[in-house]
């Protein structure tokens, strides 16, 4: 899932740390790596959330401002459990609850 938005990768964060992490309290940063030249950085934030009928889920989010607007590139991993490996919509839940904080900042 990919989106274009109208702040910089380290607001963008924030916003995403606010609205996932704390709204969510079972959601938490695993790392966060950040590359800068000049005024321009790239940031790749790792989240995990635990589902209860998922296990837990891995969502990781890359930022970068290369371009004239903020790039951010969604990938949830995981929470497929059990023998057929059934996930319950978690993984595309997550995606959805950093999507949803940044859509006032789309372009």
């Amino acid at each position: 899932m990919d989106m274009k938005i109208n702040v910089v990768p380290e607001i963008a964060v924030e916003i995403i740390v606010k609205a996932v992490v704390e709204k969510y309290g079972a959601s938490e940063v695993v790392d966060q790596y950040c590359r800068s030249i000049g005024e321009r950085e790239v940031i790749v934030l790792t989240l995990e959330k635990y589902y209860m009928r998922a296990s837990r889920v891995t969502l990781t989010v890359t930022l970068d401002n290369i371009d004239e607007f903020t790039t951010v590139h969604i990938v949830a991993s995981g929470g497929a459990s059990g023998l057929v490996k059934i996930d319950w919509g978690a993984a595309k839940k997550f995606a959805l609850s950093v999507k949803q904080a940044l859509q006032p900042y789309v372009v």
